[in-house]
């Protein structure tokens, strides 16, 4: 990358002033001006101390003897910082580079390491809405920047069959409170009646016990109860992949829950556990018989319930062991749910086949939102208490806000909303939701009021929701609304759709002269020095791979949001002000164009949004 090439240029010259330094010594940043360059270092600051010299002085005679092709100009600015502008030769090689590396292009090096990304994981009582999309479409993007790097990813759905929301839907179906009768899909009665069942359970203590016997019995697996379990949340399951379906998120493998009872996968690491003192049954108290793991920075967490079903952790730990390959493998059925075009798993408890592919882990990803980190830092810890230390360190839970709609996009969709709230949270057990499909059909309608019917409404509503809900830090809470995500003219999903439209709209009327491979490309871009207005938008096109490589290392496709609608009002205004076809420059310009549509398209296609033709 070019930042390792300039920390090379950077740590030669300060050798030759008798500094040692190391890469990591060297500090790179964008100023944000460009009259301050297109690299600054602090590195005299951090050196100042150490060498006894003023920062000045320092900056002074290590830009002195910065020499490379990449680099045309360095200065020093006070109180110590040493600005690099790269060169012109640079900014064209990359322009031309952007256009044959094509859809490669930003891809950072392979690794080769296995990274198992488990997301969405909705829980088979809920018709899935907004806030399990947001956890969807973090993973799915984590998962196609993962692809994009080469990694051996695979996206695996924990499928909950056996914990207490399933026992709480048993029960629903045997008191037939709500009917199924008039739900036009079976995860639309579960969601209803969940939200029943559990506001009577708060009322009646019978329910409770009932419940708890209904739990027990789909613990132990070989009964009525957890056949039942078992067939009911398959049918919901296929319904939800159907609805994720629409917006092209996709898995390699869902992991039951019940097979890791089934395959004696809890029992094993029930025994391990109970190995180590950290692990203990609590003989006294609220949370008498119940077994335990130590936290050494919060509360002990509950891992075997007092009745010996484990909780979702527990169940957890087995499967993270398994994940790691710690276990015994389980087998593997290919199922045709038709529900996406690649190949899909799941687990089973006999027959299958044997895969490795699945396991033996390097990595592990788990998007799962901020009320979970408890649970899986009680799972890590788990692991490390076990003595997988490096698998723990190799353990990382991206967790996530909560979603609210806001007070005007709840009312558009007649959502009730309390006086002067001025956002709706998604809640399921309040039942304050609104599906993913009756969501989209929603932005759907306001996109057709707006322009009426066009060929990339599906795109485009695709795009604007994923978009919206990509473009915060993970750790925010999302106020998502519906007008701001469709807004053509602000940071929204459609506004970055548009700009690459716009450019293939130009590309299309070139000639087809300019449709070359690298050499021509590299003299179409001429000799001549680069306007200003060209290398502004070449200084945002090169950044691109470390954005990418900043997006999958902290786990934050929200790097890649504001980096393309960044992109994309630079190039608007470029466009607005200049000429491209029949100007002096048109084959530099329509070089230009060229790399800014490959690069939207590889940025949205990392999101999980198609770039459309026409809008």
């Amino acid at each position: 990358m070019i930042e390792d090439e300039i920390r090379a240029a950077v740590k030669n010259a300060a050798a030759e002033d008798d500094i040692a330094i190391s890469d990591h010594d060297i500090k790179l940043e964008h100023p944000a001006l460009a009259e301050h360059g297109d690299f600054a270092t602090n590195l005299a600051f951090l050196l100042a101390k150490k060498l006894r010299r003023q920062p000045m002085e320092i900056a002074r005679s290590i830009a002195r003897g910065i020499s490379s092709p990449l680099i045309a100009k360095t200065e020093v600015a006070a109180p110590g910082f040493i600005n690099l502008w790269l060169s012109d030769d640079f900014l064209k090689k990359e322009t031309a580079d952007i256009i044959t590396a094509g859809c490669r292009y930003g891809a950072p090096q392979k690794k080769n390491q296995r990274v198992l990304v488990e997301h969405t994981q909705i829980n088979p009582n809920k018709e899935p809405h907004i806030g399990h999309l947001r956890n969807a479409c973090i993973g799915d993007a984590l998962m196609k920047l993962y692809h994009f790097a080469a990694y051996d990813a695979k996206a695996l759905y924990y499928h909950n069959d056996v914990g207490q929301q399933i026992a709480s839907i048993l029960l629903a179906e045997k008191k037939a409170f709500v009917k199924s009768d008039g739900f036009p899909t079976t995860i639309a009665w579960a969601s209803a009646a969940y939200t029943d069942i559990e506001k009577r359970m708060e009322e009646d203590e019978s329910l409770k016990k009932e419940k708890e016997k209904i739990q027990i019995a789909i613990a132990a697996q070989d009964t009525k109860e957890a056949a039942r379990a078992e067939k009911l949340t398959l049918e919901i399951l296929h319904e939800t992949l159907d609805v994720l379906a629409k917006l092209n998120i996709s898995y390699d493998l869902i992991v039951r829950e019940s097979d890791i009872l089934k395959g004696k996968l809890w029992e094993q690491t029930f025994e391990l556990l109970k190995t180590k003192s950290a692990f203990y049954r609590a003989t006294d108290g609220e949370k008498k018989d119940c077994w335990l793991i130590k936290m050494p920075n919060a509360e002990d967490k509950i891992i075997v319930r007092s009745n010996g079903v484990p909780t979702y952790a527990g169940n957890d730990i087995a499967n993270h062991l398994w994940k790691f390959g710690i276990l015994p493998d389980f087998r593997y059925e290919k199922i045709d749910w038709k529900t996406q075009p690649e190949p899909l798993y799941m687990t089973v408890s006999a027959g299958g086949e044997a895969r490795r592919d699945f396991s033996h882990a390097d990595a592990i990803v788990n998007v799962i939102d901020q009320t979970q980190t408890y649970p899986q830092e009680s799972v890590m810890e788990s692991l490390r208490v076990l003595g997988f230390t490096k698998e723990a360190d190799h353990y990382h839970h991206v967790n996530y806000g909560f979603v609210y709609l806001s007070r005007k996009t709840a009312e558009q969709l007649g959502m009730p909303v309390e006086d002067g709230a001025m956002q709706v949270k998604i809640s399921g057990r309040k039942g304050t939701t609104i599906s993913i499909q009756t969501f989209l059909e929603k932005m759907k309608d306001t996109l057709r009021e707006k322009y009426g019917e066009f060929s990339s409404l599906a795109a485009v509503t695709s795009g604007a929701i994923k978009f919206e809900l990509l473009k915060y830090n993970t750790y925010q809470d999302v106020v998502f609304d519906l007008d701001a995500a469709l807004d053509i003219h602000g940071m929204s999903g459609p506004y970055v759709q548009y700009a690459a439209t716009r450019a293939k709209s130009i590309l299309a009327k070139a000639s087809e002269k300019y449709r070359s491979e690298k050499a021509a490309v590299i003299s179409m871009l001429g000799t001549d020095a680069l306007p200003e207005s060209e290398k502004t938008i070449i200084r945002t096109l090169y950044r691109f791979p470390e954005v990418v490589t900043a997006s999958l290392n902290d786990f934050a496709p929200h790097y890649l949001c504001l980096y393309l609608f960044e992109l994309s009002q630079t190039w608007n205004s470029f466009y607005n002000e200049n000429r491209i076809i029949g100007s002096e420059r048109e084959a530099e310009r329509i070089m230009l164009t060229r790399s800014v549509i490959q690069i939207l398209e590889n940025g949205l296609g990392l999101l999980g949004i198609e770039a459309p033709e026409k809008m």
